[in-house]
């Protein structure tokens, strides 16, 4: 009697729009560097598809239960739960509902909706927050901002003449118009914003831009990262040149195929046939995305950042809004400054009924209108000297200082906007050997009064240095370092 023969196989489930915003949380959600966002491609949707059918039975190893993917695969693959399948189902499920209650409500006609924005008045609390985000705790100073009335009735007019532009989307989705030549920043708006907090937010969206940690430097760090199957996958996820994704569920299914009966033996000849088959589906499932244009194997899937060095690098920060906004802000010529706040209102426009048709024409007016002011906010400053677009707004001194900032500027007062020579903002940068001098000399603990000759020796155990420091140097010394430290 022949043995009950098992395969396996994939059957199709398609994903909801979750699985997009999910690779793109994957992507670039709260890291400090973002790389380019990835929207739903159908053709890519179609080749992924076809390719889990096609190819299962080389991309499906092992049973279900036992579920192994073909290593070096070139997809993202995320295996996932019955828990998680059950929410995604039931968000596809709500998604459908809301549809068929569109098509229901289509044929009534529907209250237009347009959006405004409202100006707030900025308290004081701006301008110093402004501030210290540009100079507090640094080691290197720019130029201080002062409060300008002309400036903020510039900013002000074009808040209210041009918001037809700048504010694109419902308020409960608000979005500001991409290369807007103003620093902004969107916040939910409460009474008395803490100023510092919401500029410390755009900071930390900006720098992120710059910073890059770990990075492989070499070819070869960069093929170690491939030859892993798990950080391969993540490195096909983060393709930085990636502009279009497309993503299935591989959900296995066990068939299971009965030998064929003595019946079928005799009707079929000895081949007996394929006999019986049945399918079970499993809780095992694969997630498969195909990303173009995809990281190229045993490259760097994304790049480094650091200081702009030409001026084709400095065109790609003022490309992207986050960190342009940051150069908005941190212009070193800057000296003049200007903020309002723009709260989004909610404007609701009924239909004109049949008497307002029939008083003012076949248009029927506009109809009535209703505003409700959400807590949708964004601030707006305008600085003078404005930085220059696709010029460097400050030089990488600063830039070093900018980016070893701990303190964040709610823990700031205005006492930390003092120079070294306690007066108001240094213009003058030291030269960055001379800042990594000064940082090595205030890492260090012990007090020059307190060492003596034997401790000029080398750390090759080296003669003594033979020139000694005389008493004056000394309290130069330290009266320079606790001007730089205060």
């Amino acid at each position: 009697m022949e043995e009950v023969t098992k395969t396996y196989k994939f059957k199709v489930v398609e994903v909801d729009e979750d699985v997009y915003l999910a690779a793109n949380l994957a992507r670039n959600g709260k890291l400090p560097v973002h790389i380019s966002e990835v929207t739903k491609d159908e053709d890519l949707l179609a080749d992924v598809r076809k390719g889990v059918v096609d190819e299962q039975g080389v991309l499906l190893q092992g049973t279900c239960s036992e579920m192994k993917i073909k290593s070096n695969l070139k997809k993202f693959i995320f295996h996932t739960s019955p828990a998680a399948m059950a929410s995604l189902y039931k968000t596809a499920a709500a998604v459908c509902l809301v549809a068929l209650y569109g098509l229901q409500s289509e044929a009534a006609e529907e209250a237009a909706k347009t959006y405004k924005f409202k100006v707030v008045e900025v308290d004081e609390g701006v301008y110093l927050a402004a501030n210290l985000a540009r100079n507090g705790k640094l080691p290197v100073h720019i130029s201080e901002v002062t409060k300008d009335e002309d400036l903020i009735a510039g900013v002000r007019k074009g808040v209210v003449d041009e918001q037809g532009t700048i504010l694109q989307g419902p308020c409960n989705e608000m979005k500001i118009k991409s290369g807007l030549e103003a620093f902004h920043h969107t916040f939910d708006y409460q009474d008395g914003p803490n100023f510092r907090e919401l500029l410390q937010a755009a900071l930390d969206a900006g720098l992120a831009v710059f910073k890059e940690k770990g990075y492989p430097k070499t070819d070869d760090e960069w093929q170690q990262i491939w030859a892993n199957d798990t950080s391969a996958v993540l490195a096909h996820l983060l393709g930085s040149n990636s502009t279009k994704i497309g993503c299935v569920i591989g959900k296995c299914v066990e068939v299971t195929t009965q030998p064929p009966s003595d019946d079928q033996e005799r009707r079929e000849g000895s081949g007996g046939g394929e006999g019986n088959k049945t399918e079970v589906e499993t809780d095992k499932a694969a997630l498969f995305c195909h990303l173009s244009p995809a990281a190229t194997r045993n490259k760097a899937p994304f790049e480094e950042k650091g200081y702009p060095k030409t001026d084709d690098e400095w065109q790609q920060i003022w490309a992207n809004d986050t960190s342009a906004v940051l150069a908005h802000l941190l212009g070193s010529n800057s000296t003049k400054i200007g903020c309002v706040i723009g709260k989004c209102v909610e404007v609701t426009t009924q239909p004109p009924s049949d008497d307002q048709e029939r008083r003012e024409g076949s248009g029927g007016g506009e109809g009535n209108k209703t505003e409700v002011e959400t807590d949708k906010a964004a601030l707006f400053c305008q600085l003078s000297p404005a930085a220059t677009k696709d010029k460097a707004p400050f030089d990488e001194d600063y830039f070093n200082g900018l980016i070893a900032r701990t303190t964040a500027l709610a823990d700031m007062t205005k006492e930390d906007l003092k120079s070294a020579a306690g007066g108001g903002a240094a213009t003058v940068a030291l030269p960055t050997v001379l800042i990594a001098g000064l940082v090595a000399i205030l890492t260090r603990t012990t007090a020059l009064a307190d060492m003596t000759k034997e401790d000029l020796k080398s750390a090759a155990g080296g003669g003594a240095a033979t020139v000694a420091l005389p008493t004056v140097l000394i309290a130069g010394l330290v009266a320079i370092l606790t001007a730089i430290s205060a």
